[in-house]
């Protein structure tokens, strides 16, 4: 079988991934990106599943989010790309001053995160990680994979500045959350709340009571019954 080599290290695989619920999902669809490349890739697949392939961790299947701005009237640029896996959201952000000079080199300058917000409906999921690297329990990836907006929202917090950033989460992100949490569940805990019925209330014991009372025959005057 010939593989198609594309720009990047992107090529197809026949792969499966599984879960213990025996829901398996075919990646031979999906490209294949490099782990060292997703930060700094200039022609990634934004906004659909991909597969990362990591020697060391494996596999995995993920949507890459990218928000930049290129300013080309002072040449200074910034972005926030953003890696949604099944486990993990990893965050990279990056700002780059202008270069002066012929043979000037331009300096990228990378922000660690360590705490970020994700907004999903109603719900908003505030999270602490280390070098921006964040865990995603079953509640977030279930509220990511049932998401009935369009778009949405994220704010990245920054490392020894105190900096915040809101990011706009655009439309095939949020598409492809369906298919990177294509195995997420309800939690146990909401399904539980969902099917909870409530009792009726009790009846006071004061009406109870005067429901049960019969009321004694009043007694013939005591002229009439002579």
């Amino acid at each position: 079988m010939k593989l198609k080599i594309l720009a990047l290290s992107l090529i197809v695989v026949s792969a499966y991934i599984s879960t213990p619920a025996s829901a398996q999902i075919d990646i031979s669809k999906f490209p294949l990106l490099n782990a060292s490349d997703w930060r700094t890739a200039e022609r990634a697949p934004w906004s659909e599943p991909i597969v990362i392939k990591d020697e060391f961790d494996g596999n995995y299947l993920a949507v890459l989010d990218k928000n930049y701005n290129d300013n080309i009237w002072n040449g200074y640029k910034s972005g926030i790309i953003s890696n949604w896996s099944r486990k993990y959201l990893r965050i990279y952000s990056y700002v780059s001053p202008p270069c002066r000079g012929y043979f000037c080199q331009r300096a990228v300058h990378i922000r660690e995160s360590n705490r970020v917000s994700i907004k999903a409906g109603e719900k908003i999921f505030k999270l602490e990680g280390k070098n921006g690297v964040f865990t995603l329990n079953d509640e977030i990836a279930y509220a990511l994979k049932t998401l009935d907006k369009k778009t949405t929202r994220i704010k990245v917090m920054f490392e020894n500045s105190g900096d915040e950033i809101v990011n706009d989460i655009g439309e095939g992100t949020v598409r492809s959350w369906k298919t990177v949490y294509f195995d997420a569940q309800m939690p146990q805990s909401q399904n539980t709340a969902n099917m909870t019925t409530t009792a009726p209330a009790p009846l006071p014991q004061s009406q109870n009571t005067i429901n049960t009372t019969t009321v004694p025959p009043v007694p013939m005057p005591q002229g009439q019954n002579k």
